[in-house]
C-alpha cells in the first residue's frame, strides 16, 4: 500500500506568558547567633535579693539588731523603691526602737503613722501604736 503523503504540520509556537518579573529578594542579614543563656542556678539569686534575703534573716533570725540594721540600710540603698522596700522600711524603724534610737524610729514610723507610704495605711495602726510608745521615751 502506497503511503500517503502526511499534511505538514503546522506547530503553533506556545504562547508566551508574559508575566512580571518579581522584584529581586534582599538576603538576609546573618544575625550572629548566641549561644543560650544557662539556667540559673536555683541557689543563686539577683544581687538585691540576696540583700533582702540577708537582711530579712539577720531581722528574725539573727541576734545582733545593729547587724541587721546594717543589713536593710544596704538592701534600700541598692534598691529604695523596690518590691520589698516599705517592709524594709518597717523592719529597720523597728530596729530602730530596739537599739534605743527613738526619735530616729519615731521618724520613720511616722511615715506610715501618716499615711506617706505606699501602699497608704500600711502598717498604720501598728506605727501610731509605736509612735505613741515611744514619746514616753523621749
Amino acid at each position: 500500500m502506497p503511503s500517503l503523503p502526511l499534511p505538514p504540520e503546522t506547530v503553533t509556537p506556545p504562547e508566551t506568558v508574559t508575566s512580571p518579573v518579581p522584584a529581586p529578594i534582599p538576603p538576609v542579614p546573618r544575625v550572629p547567633v548566641s549561644s543560650p543563656r544557662p539556667l540559673a542556678h536555683p541557689a543563686a539569686r539577683p544581687p538585691v535579693e540576696a540583700l533582702y534575703r540577708k537582711a530579712h534573716d539577720l531581722h528574725f533570725h539573727g541576734g545582733d539588731p545593729a547587724t541587721a540594721l546594717a543589713a536593710w540600710d544596704a538592701y534600700l540603698a541598692a534598691e529604695p523603691a523596690g518590691r520589698f522596700s516599705v517592709e524594709a522600711r518597717y523592719n529597720r524603724a523597728l530596729l530602730l526602737v530596739r537599739l534605743g534610737r527613738y526619735t530616729d524610729a519615731r521618724v520613720a514610723l511616722m511615715a506610715f503613722s501618716r499615711r506617706e507610704v505606699e501602699p497608704a495605711g500600711y502598717r498604720q495602726a501598728e506605727a501610731e501604736q509605736l509612735v505613741e510608745r515611744l514619746a514616753h521615751y523621749e
